[in-house]
């Protein structure tokens, strides 16, 4: 069974609302602790100003967050070789022209309904994918599960095999 797998990773309609939640939850937070202050001390005033900006940069994290996110192509050859694209052309995602090949990092995270793979290129660039079941097809997720415990599991021998040899 080969590990090479092609798949167009969009982003997550799952994460968008997760985050979206969280950001009206600790809005609401704001504007609860601005309703019932704790104490007296500050003037009315400050806490209007304080919770309106705070949550101006709440949603504006959220927004920006948003922006960032693109549709990826990673290709994963049958030799373990990471690459990644953005879909359609030669935008490779990395500063490293020449070869774009990509290494799974150690604190990637691999479990049955969810991937966050931690890759790191040669110039020392590191990408963070997130990849829920929405963001993949079935078949590709299956596949980009299968080859990253390949890779993960691979990546560890071969550092341990390298730490025996100093």
């Amino acid at each position: 069974m080969s590990i090479a797998v092609s798949a167009l990773i969009k982003p997550s309609r799952w994460l968008f609302r997760l985050v979206r939640a969280m950001v009206a939850i600790a809005v609401v937070a704001v504007w609860l602790l601005l309703v019932f202050p704790g104490t007296d001390d500050m003037p009315a005033y400050g806490g209007w100003i304080l919770s309106t900006l705070s949550c101006a940069a709440l949603v504006a994290c959220c927004w920006y967050w948003e922006r960032k996110q693109h549709t990826k192509q990673i290709l994963i050859s049958a030799k373990g070789e990471i690459r990644l694209m953005l879909p359609g052309g030669d935008d490779h995602l990395t500063g490293d022209e020449e070869n774009n090949l990509w290494t799974l990092l150690p604190a990637s995270t691999l479990w049955p309904h969810l991937l966050i793979l931690h890759l790191r290129d040669g110039s020392g660039h590191r990408q963070v994918l997130v990849i829920l079941r929405d963001s993949v097809s079935s078949e590709a997720f299956q596949a980009l599960l299968v080859a990253g415990r390949w890779l993960a599991g691979n990546t560890s021998r071969a550092s341990t095999s390298h730490m025996g040899q100093n």
